[in-house]
Parts: C-alpha cells; sequence; structure tokens
C-alpha cells in the first residue's frame, strides 16, 4: 500500500497517510468548496488501510481552519478509524493546536466530545505525535511533554 501525500493549497490542508507507521496526518487549512468531493480520495485510501491496519493507528489534526462541511470529513474519518478496533487493533486521534488559539482548542474538545475513539488534546510543539498514551474521552486534557 502506497503512502497517501496530498500537498496543500491555500483551501485545503496537506495529507500525509502513512501505512507503514500508522500515522495518518491532516494539517492545515481545510476550507474546500466541495469537501467530500476533496476527502473522497482520504475515504478510499482508508477503505484500503483498514483491510490490514497496524497495530496502532493514530490520526494526527493540526488545523488552522476548518470549515464544518470538513468537520462532517473528519467524523467520517474516525468513524472508519473505528473499524481499526473490530480487527483487534488500536486506533486514536491526536488534536494539535496552537498555544495561542484558543478557538481551535475548544474546537478540539467538542470534537473529541463526539467521537467514539481515544482522543488527546495537545499544544504544538509540546507534544509527541503519535506517543502511546491515550484515554477514551478524559474529562480533562492530558498533555505529555518532549
Amino acid at each position: 500500500m502506497e503512502t497517501l501525500k496530498i500537498p496543500a493549497t491555500t483551501s485545503t490542508p496537506t495529507i500525509h497517510f502513512d501505512p507503514l507507521s500508522g500515522l495518518l496526518e491532516i494539517s492545515g487549512r481545510s476550507l474546500p468548496e466541495d469537501a467530500f468531493t476533496f476527502y473522497e480520495e482520504i475515504f478510499k485510501w482508508l477503505e484500503n488501510y483498514i483491510e490490514l491496519p497496524l497495530s496502532e493507528t493514530i490520526l494526527i489534526i493540526k488545523m488552522d481552519l476548518i470549515s464544518s462541511s470538513s468537520l462532517k470529513c473528519l467524523h467520517k474519518i474516525s468513524s472508519q478509524l473505528k473499524e481499526v478496533e473490530s480487527k483487534g487493533k488500536a486506533a486514536k486521534i491526536h488534536w494539535v493546536f496552537d498555544e495561542d488559539d484558543k478557538e481551535s482548542r475548544e474546537l478540539g474538545e467538542s470534537f473529541r466530545g463526539v467521537v467514539d475513539l481515544p482522543f488527546d488534546i495537545f499544544p504544538a510543539g509540546k507534544t509527541k505525535p503519535g506517543a502511546k498514551s491515550s484515554q477514551k474521552k478524559p474529562s480533562h486534557n492530558q498533555f505529555e511533554t518532549v
């Protein structure tokens, strides 16, 4: 299976999904005119990955700006990753935000409330994306410093 790499544009995020490490990263802005069309390739890649996932898969989300339709696509991605657990493997989400960006942190906290996967929220530069510690919907944020 090939790594999925999609470069960022002014309205779409960078996508770097590596099947050899199990790290799936979405970063930048997600404001495409048609989010479902943009994310379709990602949904299809995940369908294939889920057939033979690694023992642990981590979705790393680092968004500057995101539209409501892109959030729906992220939710669909998280639902697809839930299927990894049905294969006896681990899947989790790391939401990374700029320390000065209160809205991004709050959005991550809101998103954590609707996702049924272990979900951690980290300030950028003070995390190890892909770290092993995670909890399901913790009542407070858990930060891992480098």
